[in-house]
């Protein structure tokens, strides 16, 4: 988990927001939550880059704060809220691990805001998600676990006079000396709560209707019915009557027939990110049922059950590399079709292609040098006439390792002394001959 928490820290030091996929905008509490997660690793486990990747979590959120003390910017509707104080924790023990007094000082600029938020009755404005709304049980938490000021204070002056250890008070504070620390503390907080009941919120004025968090995404349920929410759908805009729209939507699920060997329903459905085929339901077995998303050139209401059933068999086995050994697969991905070898892929030109690609095809273009996405081929720097045995085509094309001449699939770079303006059809059929008659090299044989 740290490991992954790492690969997706943005340059600026910000954690993205929502899942942490690609595109992410970050967000204040989601990157003040994940540097307890840094700060434990460094004091449990002792690795100094989740120190450095707090620190650096901890300048971003003092590069957005605003002069009150608060933050406004990559925060849920642009507004402040009260409950960011969970995060004041993390820039705190970050500053003071790190000797970094400019984030021990932001934190204590967010305290004290936090403070003027306080109302007469003893309840804390702004710590809910909008400011009309009632907060949510764990915003509240959030705010009353991270909350005693004074205390804090003193400790935050006697570390500063040097009267007190920094490293044993945080330690301390996470793990306890005599008394539960944070740790113990939200552990057995989860071990009391019943999961279910934590990730479902009601409707104010619905009985019947609750929004759930489960395996594959927030949905909505009414007795046994659901509906997904959408992804693109933000938690503010859902109210009761966008809730009762989506659960009485008709449902666009279509039965297409019966796999034969499994003997289930083959299932045409839209999801979240698309539309997918569906092998049986999620009541046939305790294990995620098979899907297979559509090719971007089939419809969810065209798509035939031949069709589904070659998404299910996905990916595809083209053969095996002579060479190597290895199996050559095709298989569409989240950046299109391509090809797969051990570690090895190439992209393929279409989707239809999974399917009729054939070995040397494949390794054709395993032979090529590998191009990055959205790359296409080089156009032909010259054309060089038809070899007369073969009647093949032969060309001077520009790679990324350098020029090379090309011959139907067969590729060999030009080497030192040849030109690319003055090298022959002779020259050149005579270095394609070099490559395939080394076997380290060669890949395929002449073909049209």
């Amino acid at each position: 988990m740290i490991d992954w928490e790492l690969s997706i820290q943005q340059q600026d030091g910000a954690f993205p927001g929502h899942f942490g996929e690609a595109g992410s905008q970050p967000v204040i509490f989601n990157t003040g939550q994940i540097m307890h997660g840094m700060l434990a690793g460094y004091l449990q486990l002792g690795r100094k880059e989740c120190l450095e990747a707090a620190v650096k979590a901890g300048w971003w959120l003092l590069r957005q704060q605003d002069t009150d003390g608060s933050w406004r910017k990559f925060e849920h509707n642009g507004v402040p809220h009260v409950y960011n104080t969970r995060g004041t924790w993390a820039l705190t023990a970050a500053g003071l691990i790190a000797n970094e007094q400019e984030l021990t000082q932001a934190a204590r600029r967010n305290l004290n805001w936090a403070l003027t938020q306080q109302t007469q009755s003893g309840w804390f404005a702004t710590n809910a998600f909008t400011p009309d709304k009632a907060p949510f049980t764990h915003t509240i938490a959030y705010y009353e676990m991270a909350y005693n000021l004074a205390e804090m204070e003193e400790d935050l002056d006697e570390i500063a006079g040097g009267d007190k250890e920094q490293v044993p008070y945080l330690s301390n504070f996470y793990f306890g000396n005599g008394h539960p620390g944070l740790v113990e503390l939200v552990s057995s907080a989860l071990d009391k709560g019943d999961a279910r009941e934590i990730n479902t919120i009601p409707f104010d004025d619905s009985d019947d209707i609750v929004l759930r968090t489960g395996k594959f995404g927030p949905y909505l349920q009414r007795g046994e019915e659901r509906a997904s929410v959408p992804e693109d759908l933000p938690p503010d805009e859902l109210t009761l009557a966008k809730a009762i729209e989506l659960l009485d939507a008709p449902s666009t699920d279509r039965t297409l027939g019966t796999d034969p060997e499994t003997g289930k329903d083959v299932i045409a459905r839209s999801g979240r990110f698309g539309p997918y085929i569906q092998l049986g339901s999620a009541d046939d077995t305790d294990a995620k049922p098979a899907t297979a998303s559509l090719f971007k050139s089939m419809a969810l209401d065209t798509v035939t059950l031949e069709d589904a059933l070659r998404l299910l068999a996905l990916p595809r086995t083209v053969g095996e590399d002579p060479q190597s050994g290895e199996e050559i697969t095709a298989q569409n991905g989240r950046y299109g079709p391509y090809l797969k070898r051990g570690k090895d892929t190439r992209s393929i030109e279409s989707e239809a292609q999974i399917f009729t690609i054939d070995l040397a095809e494949a390794l054709a273009l395993f032979a090529q040098p590998k191009r990055r996405r959205g790359q296409k081929a080089a156009a032909a720097l010259r054309e060089l006439g038809v070899d007369p045995v073969t009647g093949c085509g032969v060309a001077v094309r520009d790679g990324r390792f350098g020029p090379y001449v090309k011959h139907g699939k067969v590729y060999a770079s030009l080497e030192d002394g040849d030109d690319v303006l003055t090298i022959g059809l002779n020259r050149a059929v005579t270095l394609i001959a070099e490559k395939i008659a080394n076997p380290k090299t060669a890949r395929t044989i002449y073909s049209s």
